[in-house]
């Protein structure tokens, strides 16, 4: 079986070509890194000089201006499925669950409506629903991948920045940090991916466990032989959250906004019921991952 994978080099694409590197696989990236792959850049159009049985499409811009999500995730994708001279048999979209929009909620399902509130969500969403169509249009199997945060390691974003604070030790806990997130670990979902594509559909991927602020930040803080942080009470940093957002309308750096506060004070879990009966999924414990494997 012939793969393409776009996004290789980015961090979850890294983990899908590892995962893959004993198949026929071909990623196409800006960055080759070894005999055989395509350099491109999926802002561009292009034609791909041959044909691939599964295509596995993690290319995509998570953090950026908002112009920059469109001109990556939306236009990058229709860029690709208009360089598919032959269509594959399966195509696999590594999307998020940012398509919901959510801030809040409990074990959310993959029915739930789909209402980004974001530039990010609403792009991802529109990828996917353009992915969709085409292998419908196509006769081709299609599975949405609709990720949670994603750990492993040297993890950018929220996560990473995270780590890189509990372990220089200036990150401070919000409240008593009980709110719960779904994660999952990038290696875990790399493992399923050709599954994912075999079967089709639409499906969550968490670790199961949803672990809470307060957890996390005692496993690094355990992992690096470090004290667990301090915490701000809500009021204080409610406050600060109010400050960050003055800060930022006069254009000043704003380490500490709304949004933030948001995410540290709200649970957002999602179930992933269907991957386990569908797939197979069997994922492991972020937590106990993060005290096995961050040293």
């Amino acid at each position: 079986m012939k793969i393409l994978l776009t996004g290789g080099s980015g961090f979850v694409g890294k983990y899908i070509s590892r995962q893959l590197q004993h198949q026929a696989l071909v990623m196409l990236s800006r960055h080759i890194t070894k005999p055989g792959d395509i350099q491109q850049d999926l802002r561009r159009p292009f034609a791909l000089p041959q044909s691939f049985d599964t295509v596995i499409h993690g290319a995509g811009l998570a953090h950026g201006k908002p112009g920059s999500f469109n001109e990556v995730n939306i236009q990058g994708t229709r860029n690709l499925l208009a360089a598919l001279s032959r269509p594959p048999q399966q195509l696999v979209y590594i999307s998020s669950v940012a398509v919901y929009g959510l801030t809040s909620g409990t074990m959310i399902s993959e029915h739930h409506p789909t209402v980004p509130t974001d530039a990010y969500g609403s792009s991802k969403l529109k990828a996917e629903q353009m992915c969709r169509t085409w292998c419908e249009k196509h006769s081709v199997r299609f599975c949405a991948l609709r990720l949670p945060l994603v750990v492993g390691l040297e993890a950018p974003g929220n996560f990473g920045r995270m780590v890189q604070q509990l372990r220089q030790g200036w990150y401070l806990g919000v409240g008593e940090g009980a709110a719960r997130r779904s994660m999952v670990l990038a290696d875990d979902l790399a493992s399923i991916v050709l599954r994912a594509a075999e079967v089709g559909g639409t499906y969550h991927l968490t670790d199961g466990v949803h672990p809470s602020f307060c957890e996390l930040e005692d496993a690094i803080c355990q992992a690096f032989g470090k004290k667990s942080p301090n915490h701000l009470p809500l009021w204080v940093a409610r406050g600060m959250a109010v400050t960050g957002e003055v800060m930022a309308a006069l254009r000043l750096p704003a380490p500490f906004r709304s949004d933030t506060f948001q995410k540290m004070t709200s649970t957002l879990t999602f179930n992933d019921q269907a991957a386990r009966t569908q797939l197979g999924w069997s994922p492991r414990s972020v937590l106990r991952w993060i005290e096995e494997n961050m040293l």
